[in-house]
């Protein structure tokens, strides 16, 4: 009897094991409908994240269908440094507009200012070659289409000062509302250089402006 007994499982050893078995399984549970849970929550649904979509309101037009009644605009950007850049990247939402063209509100709106400085203000990590401005200094409280025209990236170069320079006064003197010419629109007075920077002849802005 002593020798057979070396073989059977003590009472207290099969409760450990049916405890240890217990546990793995209350775990195991647990975890499975954690990750239930979860996965019910924030996983992969391709079906219902489709019919999510498709239930919301259109708000942006089909690429390309802005070509359709504004051709010349399309076909300058076309052949620009702008080509791979969307109408309404800048224009804003356009679907209303190109099912109704009656519907202007927001729409085909000139984009102000601060949308070229989303990309065109200097900032560290941008490509040396991309085009950058110092905002602070470069044509300040300014419209941009003023030089730029967004679909061609050209630049109009502003007028060059036509009169002598040398032994005047500051150009604020003269340029300002109740001088002899008023300041155009979108100007604002400013220190010489930043006036010369633009309007002075030479490819750096700078020569001839010389007092």
């Amino acid at each position: 009897m002593a020798r057979r007994s070396l073989h059977r499982p003590s009472a207290r050893l099969v409760a450990l094991s049916v405890i240890t078995v217990a546990v793995l399984s209350v775990g195991i549970l647990v975890v499975g409908v954690a990750a239930a849970t979860f996965y019910g929550e924030y996983g992969l649904h391709p079906e219902k994240n489709a019919r999510e979509w498709a239930g919301h309101e259109l708000a942006y037009a089909a690429p390309g269908i802005c070509q359709d009644c504004h051709a010349a605009e399309y076909g300058r950007q076309a052949t620009s440094q702008h080509h791979a850049i969307g109408c309404q990247s800048c224009h804003g939402p356009l679907e209303a507009h190109a099912t109704d063209p009656e519907v202007t509100e927001l729409a085909l709106q000139a984009p102000e200012a601060g949308i070229c400085a989303q990309c065109h203000a200097a900032t560290s990590g941008r490509p040396v070659g991309f085009p950058q401005v110092d905002l602070s200094t470069h044509f300040r409280s300014g419209e941009c289409r003023a030089c730029h025209d967004a679909h061609s990236t050209a630049v109009v170069r502003p007028p060059v000062v036509s009169h002598p320079l040398v032994k005047l006064p500051a150009c604020v003197t003269c340029h300002k509302p109740e001088g002899l010419k008023e300041l155009p629109t979108g100007h604002e007075e400013a220190d010489d250089p930043v006036c010369m920077g633009c309007h002075a002849a030479g490819a750096d802005g700078l020569h001839g402006a010389s007092r």
